[in-house]
Formats: C-alpha cells, sequence, structure tokens
C-alpha cells in the first residue's frame, strides 16, 4: 500500500506528487548516493515516479521526497536513474539507483533496504501459496 506520507524511525518520508513537486522553489542538488533496488520495488513502496523523462534524457524517471526528522528540520531528495538512455532497461535490469539532495541520504536508503527485502519476501511468499494451490 502506497501512503502520502511514511512514517519511520522518527522520519517522516514523503514522496511528491508531480503537482506537488512543481509547486516548490528550485533547489540545486547533487549526487550523494545509490541504493541498489529494482524499478518494481520503488512503486511498491512509493507508487509512480514524480517525475518522468527528463528534458535532457539523462533520467527516465525520478523520484522526489521531502523528509522531515523529529525536530522538523525538511531535506529535499531525488532517486533517480542515470544515463540508461532506455526505459525498458531502467524498469527491467537496472538495479543501482542514485540519490540527489544536499545532505546525507541514509535515512532514504535504510528505508528501501528493509522495505524491499519485505516486498521482495511477500512477492515470493504469495507466489509460493499459490504455485502450492
Amino acid at each position: 500500500m502506497i501512503m502520502n506520507k511514511i512514517k519511520w524511525k522518527g522520519y517522516t518520508l514523503k514522496p511528491l506528487t508531480k503537482k506537488e513537486y512543481n509547486k516548490l522553489k528550485f533547489v540545486s542538488s547533487h549526487l550523494v548516493g545509490y541504493t541498489n533496488v529494482m524499478y518494481g520495488d520503488l512503486i511498491d513502496m512509493f507508487g509512480e515516479p514524480t517525475l518522468g523523462l527528463s528534458e535532457d534524457d539523462k533520467c527516465q524517471m525520478e523520484w522526489v521526497f521531502i523528509i522531515t526528522d523529529k525536530d522538523g528540520n525538511k531535506e529535499r531528495f531525488y532517486l533517480y536513474d542515470w544515463k540508461t538512455y532506455d526505459l525498458v532497461y531502467t524498469k527491467t535490469e537496472l538495479s543501482r539507483w542514485n540519490i540527489g539532495g544536499n545532505s546525507d541520504p541514509k535515512i532514504l536508503q535504510e528505508y528501501i533496504k528493509v522495505h524491499k527485502n519485505y516486498h521482495w519476501l511477500n512477492k515470493n511468499v504469495k507466489s509460493n501459496i499459490i504455485w502450492k494451490n
């Protein structure tokens, strides 16, 4: 189930819709880390990407997040493919995604690591139950 706001370990992770993103002021960012996950797991966790193909064709898709800590401090992060130039590859084979922002992406990386394993286990348990019936 995709939630509008995800509460986890004292943080709030909010994947933005395109409409929400378009209301924000531009903030420059840079590569701050990576995460190993497949597109299907990202869809399961966060829903559809915030943005589609970039104007320069370097990103096929991108999720934009606002992460708020327990003190109310907010940071913006971007989760994106980089220079795959191939939507099918990005959706079916890409396993290392870039994280952009201006600070440590640890909370986003941890959330994805924990929850991709949950989604993998959940899918495999369901397929085994179906197979046995």
